[in-house]
């Protein structure tokens, strides 16, 4: 069989030109993937095409009321403790699978190169902050579900909110449109993401999300308050209001 025959063989739907899967998108596919580089690129980033980075910005309002909520509680030191107890079990954990790797046993290679994520963010920051970072994580995941295309994407965003608490995960560079410094987030292999983010939710987004149901039934009950006082207000000034005719 002559190399024409192959390629028509083994090529029909290159020579067909296919549309990305996407909806809405009419960008050719590339080779036999089923997306055009842009969302293929998207999906590998961020764990879906159509999923839109989280932004630091995002999270910092949900981080500063977080804080203020466990500090202005009466056992705002056991809070604290736990949370900070519960991180350190978990870095703890990545260096032990570290150490592993280290000494010549074969590992997971995703587990390993998540668990030196976890040793680095570890390093370079308080045990508080981090925390911080991963319940307001948690307070957007709950409070706009939508705002994530998949669980999948969920678990790339939460990593990458993560890694970029340390400037290992973070590259610099210069804007070609007006020439200031960027930064941006070096990208892992997308296996290695999502490993991450699977860890961060099983071991340490539990507690996570205990504080923010904390935060959002307290923010209820204010509002019930709010409420009962209205109908108190509008009901006594019913029965003391009398119009006299004349």
């Amino acid at each position: 069989m002559t190399r024409a025959k192959q390629f028509q063989r083994v090529s029909p739907r290159l020579l067909r030109g296919r549309t990305c899967e996407v909806p809405g998108c009419l960008a050719l596919a590339t080779g036999y993937r089923r997306m055009c580089e842009k969302h293929r690129r998207t999906a590998h980033r961020h764990g879906h095409p159509e999923q839109v980075g989280l932004k630091l910005r995002e999270l910092r309002p949900y981080e500063k009321a977080a804080r203020e909520f466990i500090e202005r509680r009466d056992d705002a030191a056991r809070v604290w403790a736990v949370l900070e107890e519960n991180w350190r079990r978990f870095a703890e954990w990545a260096d032990g699978e570290i150490k592993i790797r280290e000494s010549g046993k074969p590992t997971h290679r995703y587990t390993t190169q998540a668990c030196y994520s976890i040793r680095a963010v570890s390093d370079e920051n308080d045990a508080r902050d981090i925390m911080l970072r991963l319940i307001a994580f948690a307070w957007v995941w709950l409070e706009d579900p939508r705002r994530f295309r998949s669980d999948r994407a969920a678990r790339f965003q939460v990593a990458r909110v993560f890694r970029r608490m340390t400037d290992q995960h973070v590259g610099q560079s210069v804007s070609p449109t007006d020439g200031k410094p960027k930064r941006y987030c070096k990208d892992p292999p997308a296996k290695t993401l999502e490993r991450l983010g699977e860890l961060i939710f099983k071991v340490i987004m539990p507690s996570c999300l205990s504080v923010v149901r904390k935060v959002q039934r307290e923010e209820e009950e204010e509002k019930e308050r709010v409420k009962e006082m209205h109908r108190v207000i509008h009901g006594e000034s019913s029965k003391g209001g009398h119009h006299v005719g004349t």
